[in-house]
């Protein structure tokens, strides 16, 4: 467990530490409507957040990349080697709330009847759902993936795996009686 947590969760830390860095300037000084993060006026106004400031949406990509790193860091201690490992889970759970978000939020307006509490606490839980469901699918992808390019490679004639050794596990003299016997 010592080297998962120093292997994976501090770059993982670090890399985030210098990207909230990053945000520093839009924080202070301001861009307007636009953001300072790449590609992140984009990704906001295609979920439907036109509405949100510079300042917001900063705050909002920081909060989705929090939401991937924990996501991809509980993921990958489930999935091990069936999930994408810590970063591309991590990934795949933004764009899974990115995508829950889009078909489910402001755009199609599906939960205007909520209260305001209601309604963040709803995000949360369709944030979680979808980027399960994401991860879900894009497991499964793989593993069919994976599955068709071995059974592929079968085809080549490739040697066979080696076949197990067989060791003997009984004393000598025990086993040579029962063989004569």
């Amino acid at each position: 467990m010592k080297s998962l947590f120093r292997k994976s969760f501090l770059p993982s830390l670090i890399l985030l530490l210098l990207a909230t860095a990053n945000c520093e300037p839009a924080m202070a000084g301001g861009y307007g409507d636009s953001s300072s993060l790449p590609l992140v006026d984009r990704v906001v106004d295609w979920i439907g957040f036109r509405e949100m400031t510079g300042d917001r949406r900063d705050l909002f990509v920081i909060c989705l990349a929090c939401w991937g790193f924990a996501f991809g860091v509980f993921t990958n201690m489930t999935f091990k080697d069936r999930g994408l490992g810590l970063i591309g889970n991590g990934l795949v759970g933004m764009a899974g709330a990115c995508i829950g978000l889009y078909f489910c939020g402001p755009k199609f307006g599906l939960a205007r009847h909520l209260t305001e509490d209601a309604h963040f606490k709803a995000t949360l839980i369709l944030c979680a759902a979808s980027s399960g469901v994401t991860l879900l699918i894009v497991s499964l992808l793989k593993g069919v993936t994976f599955g068709f390019v071995g059974g592929a490679l079968d085809l080549l004639d490739r040697p066979e795996r080696p076949k197990p050794v067989e060791i003997e596990t009984q004393a000598p003299r025990i086993g040579s009686g029962r063989r004569r016997a």
